[in-house]
Order: C-alpha cells, then structure tokens, then sequence
C-alpha cells in the first residue's frame, strides 16, 4: 500500500508522474496566507503613512498658530503637544525603510 503513495521530496519544483512537489503544495497551501499578510502589511504601511500627514497637519495648523498667538504659553504647548515632533520623525524613519 505503500508503494501507490506519492513520493515528497524536497527539491526545487519537478512535475514528475507519481511525485508530489512539497514545494507546490506548500505554496498552495499559503498563498491564502501570504496574500492576507501582504494586505496586512500594505494596510499598516498606509495608516501609518496617513497617521504621520495627519499629525504634521495638525502641528501646522494648531501648534504653530498657536505658538505665534501666544494663547498659550510653551509648557502648555508642549504639554499637549508631547511628544508630536519625535513620532513625525521616527514615523518617517519608520517609512524610510
């Protein structure tokens, strides 16, 4: 009974009669995977992309136009501001990849 089981071998891609290709049946198996982890990462990359636009819009808007009013003093900005200016840079770092 043993000897109508296909053979697994672990080489580069063969079509052989009567060889199973683990390579072919391990991609066939993952591509479902492989494309949702692709989406995944596409999906992280663009938030994160979008968060750092949003967040350079919001320092330019409110920040600096704050800042030069002087409706509030630069403890207060920085305050409610923290730490905005090092996630924009590492943000870029992050996409710089």
């Amino acid at each position: 009974m043993l000897s109508n089981m296909p053979k697994i071998v672990s080489s580069p891609p063969s079509f052989s009669a009567g060889v199973v290709d683990c390579w072919s049946v391990v991609c066939a198996r993952c591509a479902k995977r492989r494309s949702e982890r692709r989406d995944i990462i596409a999906e992280v990359y663009e938030t994160e992309l979008k968060y750092g636009r949003d967040l350079r819009i919001v320092m330019e808007e409110f920040h600096r136009p704050m800042l030069v009013a002087g409706l509030l003093s630069s403890d207060q900005l920085a305050g409610i501001f923290l730490n905005a200016e090092e996630l924009i840079q590492v943000g870029e770092e992050c996409m710089s990849l």
